[in-house]
């Protein structure tokens, strides 16, 4: 995980001495680990077969039928039913893209590929309340997964869950590549939306909640370029009072940054050399 610098500016923004002393904290990612992502990616053989997902490893269908909120899955609170034991399925399976490319590789367990999707919680992990969804089996399937070469077909596990008709499909294969699977961010980047240009580039992520109060962030954005990547660089300005608490509640932000040349056929990385889902329109 790219390394977090993290210094304290006092600054009093109570007016005539009145109200609370507020604080703002800095946090960035150093230039050097940026450096190493881009420099990682223009050394990598980038000919050699490999599975770089730019869509979500995640999905349900064919409709949500369950109690609680879909928010439940996309924060990783999901667990089997009680005695269920989750199969461990075939060793390796084939990627296919269209045209005939083909990638032979090893297969996460259901259980592995279950605790990838706990992992993987992308609005406020750790805030989960309520009940669970739990699984009550799995069987090996198949999904199409948009990568950096095209849609994909590739192994998955179809959960299925107590309680309802939905299915939940999590890809069995580990994503593979010149990054590092265990670096990245905290600020990360989701999706980001190319413009007309193919320079300017709108940001999609989660963060605090915008304005100049209490618990609330700013987030300014750069890119660092290189020949054949790009990786967005999310800092964050945090405004908080001395002695009271921010709950952890994560809202959707948008910020823009502006490449010195067009994006065209580079990968858009974050801080870890994970690639970032492209939504051209």
């Amino acid at each position: 995980m790219g390394r977090l610098t993290v210094a304290a500016l006092a600054l009093a923004l109570a007016a005539a001495g009145c109200g609370p002393q507020l604080t703002t904290e800095t946090e960035s990612v150093p230039d050097p680990d940026v450096r190493q992502v881009l420099d990682r990616w223009d050394a990598a053989d980038l000919a050699a077969p490999r599975f770089l997902p730019l869509g979500p490893l995640t999905s349900w269908g064919p409709e949500w039928d369950l109690p609680m909120s879909t928010a439940t899955l996309y924060d990783g609170f999901v667990e089997p039913a009680p005695g269920v034991a989750l199969p461990a399925g075939p060793q390796r399976g084939i990627i296919r893209w269209p045209g005939g490319a083909e990638l032979d590789v090893p297969l996460l367990t259901a259980r592995q590929a279950l605790a990838d999707l706990q992992e993987s919680a992308q609005w406020c992990p750790g805030c989960q309340g309520g009940a669970p969804i739990r699984l009550t089996g799995a069987e090996p399937v198949t999904a199409e997964i948009l990568t950096d070469r095209g849609t994909a077909t590739v192994p998955a596990w179809s959960f299925t869950v107590e309680g309802g008709a939905v299915r939940i499909t999590r890809v069995a294969v580990t994503p593979g590549g010149p990054g590092d699977p265990s670096g990245g961010a905290r600020l990360g980047p989701r999706y980001v939306t190319p413009g007309p240009d193919d320079r300017t580039l709108t940001v999609r992520f989660q963060g605090r909640a915008e304005g100049d109060g209490p618990c609330t962030a700013d987030y300014p954005a750069r890119a660092a370029e290189s020949r054949y990547a790009a990786v967005v660089v999310l800092s964050e300005i945090r405004t908080s009072a001395p002695g009271s608490a921010c709950a952890t509640v994560l809202h959707p932000r948008t910020v823009t940054v502006t490449l010195t040349e067009p994006l065209g056929r580079r990968v858009l990385l974050d801080v870890g050399g994970r690639p970032v889902r492209v939504e051209r329109r």
